[in-house]
């Protein structure tokens, strides 16, 4: 595997298509619309075609990946997602593609730093992973898994708040939880 300093060169055009449908897959759930939002392992800020917001952090241990972020409009800070610098709730929604089977405590510092929405797609290649997000997540808020076919991620979304709030957000899908 090409070291991320390498990749970062061609990242889009190789991974480009396969984001997006994982952005779309969890924005027909949040809509996207959010004051700010925490891009979680954003590598080269793909996710900022697909959101409208206030305030854009990216976060990334990969300085080229946040180069690249930086000119797409992020606010950039690197890092790594166990170990989240910010506040407890500062931001209104984190996002979270493809990077937990790195290191699932990202998940709960997600969690941590988030007022109302975390989203975290986990690889259908470490699927068994997926039922420990939701495990974390459940403890956190009200959790839906979107598994959509032709995706390569099993994307889940959680939201804290009333089922009210819950079902303002994702329409008429429900996890039952």
């Amino acid at each position: 595997m090409l070291p991320y300093s390498v990749l970062s060169r061609g990242y889009d055009e190789l991974y480009g298509e396969e984001q997006a449908a994982k952005y779309r897959v969890a924005l027909s759930v949040t809509r996207g619309v959010h004051s700010s939002v925490l891009d979680l392992g954003c590598g080269t800020g793909l996710l900022s075609r697909w959101l409208r917001c206030c305030f854009l952090v990216g976060l990334d241990p990969c300085i080229e990946f946040l180069r690249v972020a930086r000119e797409r409009g992020y606010e950039v800070v690197g890092g790594v997602g166990a170990y989240l610098p910010f506040r407890s709730e500062c931001f209104e929604a984190v996002y979270c593609f493809t990077v937990v089977h790195q290191d699932l405590s990202m998940v709960a510092e997600a969690c941590r730093v988030s007022r109302n929405i975390v989203v975290v797609s986990v690889l259908r290649k470490v699927a068994w992973l997926t039922k420990a997000v939701m495990d974390a997540l459940l403890k956190w808020g009200r959790v839906v898994v979107l598994d959509e076919e032709g995706v390569k991620d099993v994307v889940v979304v959680a939201t804290r708040g009333s089922r009210e709030e819950a079902a303002r957000c994702w329409g008429n899908r429900s996890s039952g939880r």
